[in-house]
């Protein structure tokens, strides 16, 4: 008997024919989300002789920066030292006052308050208190939160609050105001039955894993921190009080987090913190403020920016709205507002998408 050798015959080929295009397609993508497209990078290397020179020039001994896009970091340096006399150089983990960086995380965790229904931004703030904080009760029956963010308030740049009269009808003209933002401390404080420096922990710190910052003066942080200077002499590092207006202590890196925040909202509603970088109050040429921060209003987009400024430390950060790219600039001398400003304004028209943005220095000089 002749044994018949079984062929195997397809009922329908074309299905095979179907199956294995399908395989060889899904075989292909794979491919390509396996490959490592190299993102372009820029090189900063002539960004950092700029600096370089620009820290002699203006007699800066220490600088640290972050220039971010969006989500990401795309360059983190330290330069310089943190004590002239010392010598230790400046990294990327050296804490520096921040000074009025501090006004834009406490605007922020107002705008939270506001969310929750518990702050309003057009109520009078004495009303949330328990015994009055302003002397006159015509002036304290109509400072808003809206006022004390967008610096429309009457009060005074006194920090410290020991100054608290009011020099003009308030919401009438823009005058940058410490005293405001105090005033906003106390009230944050009554509000939330909690010390100041424990609701910013809570709130906005821990959340955003913003690790070295903080209100309040901390001993163990000594090693990490950049000793102030004046005119490349440095001073002791001094201890200062929680206070809403000026006493966050920060790195760089740490507020790219609280920048990348605002710029993708996960604590407040995007419209919230669409409300707050809004221009309202002009102050010069195409300077603007919202609430709790600067606008500039340029050629092709609007940047909210802020400065920092305790004298011995100056600091600076602008961030385009709709680029989402920014640059944060700490330093730790008398004189590196002005350079901050110059570094700044390189950074956007070397770096960023669309390099010429028209920042000059007759459009944007914030420094009177």
């Amino acid at each position: 008997m002749v044994k018949m050798k079984r062929r195997m015959v397809l009922q329908k080929p074309w299905r095979l024919f179907c199956l294995v295009v399908i395989f060889l397609g899904a075989l292909w993508l794979g491919t390509i989300k396996l490959v490592d497209f190299p993102e372009k990078r820029h090189d900063y290397s002539q960004l950092d002789s700029f600096i370089a020179t620009k820290m002699k020039e203006h007699l800066v001994p220490g600088l640290s920066m972050v220039i971010l896009d969006n989500r990401k970091i795309l360059y983190r340096k330290g330069f310089g030292v943190k004590n002239s006399k010392t010598g230790e150089p400046i990294d990327v983990h050296t804490i520096f006052q921040a000074a009025s960086f501090s006004k834009t995380l406490t605007a922020y965790a107002a705008m939270l308050l506001v969310e929750q229904g518990k702050l309003a931004l057009d109520t009078p703030l004495n009303r949330y208190l328990k015994k009055p904080y302003l002397p006159d009760p015509d002036d304290a029956n109509r400072i808003t939160l809206r006022m004390i963010l967008n610096h429309t308030s009457g009060l005074s740049n006194d920090s410290d609050g020991d100054d608290r009269e009011v020099y003009f009808t308030p919401g009438s003209q823009f005058s940058y105001s410490g005293a405001g933002f105090r005033y906003l401390q106390e009230v944050i404080e009554n509000v939330t039955h909690m010390p100041f420096e424990s609701y910013m922990k809570q709130t906005i710190f821990v959340p955003l894993q913003m690790n070295s910052s903080t209100f309040v003066f901390q001993k163990k942080l000594l090693p990490l921190m950049a000793s102030g200077h004046e005119a490349g002499i440095a001073f002791p590092i001094d201890k200062k009080d929680v206070n809403a207006a000026y006493s966050l202590l920060t790195t760089p890196t740490d507020m790219a987090k609280f920048i990348k925040e605002i710029l993708n909202p996960t604590l407040l509603k995007s419209t919230t913190v669409a409300k707050m970088l809004q221009p309202t109050v002009k102050w010069q040429n195409q300077i603007y403020w919202g609430l709790g921060f600067g606008i500039l209003k340029s050629s092709n987009e609007d940047f909210f920016w802020h400065w920092g400024n305790n004298y011995y430390y100056c600091s600076f950060l602008i961030v385009g709205k709709e680029s989402k790219q920014g640059v944060i600039i700490m330093t730790n001398g008398n004189t590196g507002m002005r350079m901050a400003e110059r570094v700044a304004m390189r950074v956007i028209n070397t770096y960023f998408p669309e390099p010429d943005r028209g920042l000059q220095r007759d459009t944007f000089d914030f420094i009177q």
